[in-house]
């Protein structure tokens, strides 16, 4: 399919130290496609990972942790059967080639499954949660995976 485009804009306004109300403004345009192969081909997995970890950070903080991996497993299925029955060539040959973009998805998926701050009590997964929520991406797959 085509590549269209979306324009995104947010605003923040806020107070700085002195006191003064400040507007910061970022503009953001995405690229969109009617395509599910060309969602597969230019999906950013680093990215893809980083909102598959605060997701499930925000699951493990509001559910239980099991219950956040349980919901991990079955998104990493859902991706793959996607891709199996929408984008493969030979959806019924035994095994799944991904593209390249898409390999490490799984490994990373399941990475986060295994992290301490999905597992346990509240109060002794607070301050890893919180920081998930605050990762960027580079410091995100660095946490999942050290050396890719």
């Amino acid at each position: 399919g085509s590549l269209r485009s979306a324009y995104l804009q947010l605003a923040c306004m806020y107070t700085d130290q002195q006191g003064s109300r400040r507007i910061r403004t970022t503009s953001l345009r995405l690229g969109v496609t009617s395509s599910v192969a060309s969602v597969f081909r230019y999906l950013d997995c680093d990215a893809m990972a980083t909102v598959f970890m605060k997701f499930y950070a925000h699951l493990a903080w509001t559910k239980e942790g099991s219950c956040a991996a349980n919901v991990l497993v079955q998104d990493c299925v859902d991706i793959m059967h996607v891709y199996r029955f929408k984008v493969s060539q030979n959806p019924e040959a035994s095994h799944l080639i991904l593209p390249q973009a898409v390999k490490l998805l799984p490994l990373y998926l399941q990475a986060i499954s295994k992290l301490r701050e999905l597992q346990g009590s509240l109060d002794s997964k607070l301050v890893g949660l919180l920081r998930m929520f605050t990762l960027p991406v580079e410091e995100t797959v660095k946490t999942l995976y050290p050396r890719v």
